[in-house]
């Protein structure tokens, strides 16, 4: 009785109770509960693992980054010479190819985001955090296993209505002053 008084008193009678009940207990989990804890301990992992940031093409631990980190062009690149539209990798392959045919200056390429020259422009001119842009995460109709979300978000930053109205444009304008002369 003494003691039973002594644990009442301090609070603790509960919590040692259910000390005691919860031992004895073998508690089951349902099928649901066991897939839930398998998931959360998949993402857990896949947080802590080196994934290639489809927007500024870093690799990054998920886990560890912080906003600023992803320095991005959320545009496309537009080539004067060819007046045509190009994603990052088709820039880079058109520098490639200026060098490899003996050119002095790289092809006039521009960001359209930015109005940089492609050459020059060094990292991008938006910050932000790794990973899949908000819009695209949220889309169900991607197989993420299956495609490769580095095009994915190319081919969105070519498609943006944003900066094909500002394509439109700036050629517009371009024709203008040609017409002037």
């Amino acid at each position: 009785m003494l003691l039973r008084k002594s644990y009442q008193r301090n609070g603790r009678a509960s919590s040692f109770l259910k000390w005691i009940v919860v031992d004895d207990i073998d508690f089951k989990k349902t099928e649901q509960q066991l897939q839930q804890l398998k998931e959360d301990e998949e993402k857990r992992l896949d947080e802590e693992k080196e994934k290639l940031c489809p927007k500024c093409l870093v690799v990054y631990i998920p886990k560890k980054q912080e906003f600023g980190h992803c320095v991005y062009h959320p545009a496309f690149v537009f080539s004067i010479e060819k007046n045509k539209t190009l994603t990052l990798n088709q820039a880079e392959q058109e520098c490639i190819l200026a060098r490899l045919e003996g050119k002095d200056r790289p092809p006039p390429l521009i960001w359209i985001c930015c109005g940089k020259e492609f050459a020059q422009a060094g990292q991008g001119c938006v910050k932000g955090l790794c990973g899949l842009p908000e819009e695209l995460a949220k889309r169900t109709d991607i197989d993420w296993i299956q495609t490769d979300p580095v095009t994915v978000v190319q081919q969105s930053f070519l498609n943006n209505p944003l900066y094909q109205k500002k394509l439109h444009n700036i050629i517009a304008n371009l024709e203008k002053k040609h017409k002037r002369r």
